[in-house]
């Protein structure tokens, strides 16, 4: 069964394939956390890729840091 669906931002069954740049999300919270410095991330791909729902996993992640996400 293919995970990835067509529709803005609906979270697919799986998010296969980006664990890199979710350790890499969990690494920038961490680092801000000490005030360290950070460089931030750039997500960049083709449509229906999964930036948005990557963004989407981004903010839950944030707000379990107690992070204002809007």
């Amino acid at each position: 069964m293919n995970p990835f669906a067509p529709g803005s931002g609906l979270k697919p069954p799986a998010l296969e394939g980006r664990e890199a740049e979710i350790e890499a999300f969990d690494r920038l919270i961490v680092r801000t956390k000490r005030q360290a410095a950070e460089r931030g991330m750039l997500l960049s791909g083709l449509r229906g890729v999964g930036k948005t729902v990557l963004l989407n996993n981004f903010a839950a992640q944030a707000e379990l840091h107690d992070w204002f996400v809007c």
